[in-house]
């Protein structure tokens, strides 16, 4: 994320302005920001926990003003090493099917979104691994 805020940064203007009742900086020229995505992967275990990820996401795609277009997660996602890939290939396939939705349709259908994030082993069995 620094580096996201880090690469933008330059492309602001050194004064701020209003916009919406929230000071803002503006763009240099006429720059267009598009979309937005985030993409992310976490050891943790909850899909809550991307919780403060996501609210800073929201709110970079609102100071660049681009349109915030979702979150393709996938939490604890270090069980991925621990099991055999022919068990997680839904998970891979449902991230390029986000992707291709995305592309098509500028959506990514929650169902896609839940099969990417969905649980791979229990808890009390990925806990007793860490």
């Amino acid at each position: 994320m620094k580096n996201l805020l880090d690469r933008i940064l330059p492309n602001y203007q050194p004064h701020y302005e209003m916009q919406g009742g929230h000071s803002s900086k503006p763009v240099w020229g006429d720059a267009k920001w598009g979309r937005s995505v985030l993409v992310s992967s976490a050891a943790l275990w909850k899909l809550d926990n991307f919780g403060a990820l996501l609210e800073h996401m929201r709110a970079v795609a609102w100071l660049t003003r681009s349109d915030y277009m979702g979150a393709l997660l996938r939490p604890h996602s270090t069980a991925l090493r621990w099991l055999s890939p022919e068990s997680y290939a839904d998970v891979l396939g449902a991230a390029r099917e986000a992707g291709r939705q995305l592309v098509s349709s500028g959506v990514m259908r929650d169902e896609t979104l839940r099969v990417v994030s969905r649980e791979l082993m229990p808890l009390d069995e990925y806990v007793g691994r860490l």
